[in-house]
């Protein structure tokens, strides 16, 4: 995440499949359920998104996103 912030990007938001997971922080950011992923956009002005996930959930993922705005 550090090079991301270094070529002026902001990390708002982590979210993850695997309920282990819920609220662990990485660099102080809660790690969110997949589920909370459109409240979260429609509460949050977010610009790109980058997808780490498996390719059989990527394409509903990117339509969520697309869905509310989220350009790249």
């Amino acid at each position: 995440y550090v090079k991301f912030e270094k070529r002026g990007f902001r990390i708002i938001g982590i979210f993850d499949v695997n309920p282990r997971l819920s609220g662990v922080t990485v660099r102080g950011i809660p790690i969110m359920m997949t589920d909370e992923l459109e409240s979260f956009l429609q509460t949050n002005k977010i610009d790109i998104a980058a997808l780490t996930l498996p390719r059989s959930g990527a394409l509903a993922v990117a339509q969520t996103l697309a869905d509310n705005g989220v350009r790249g």
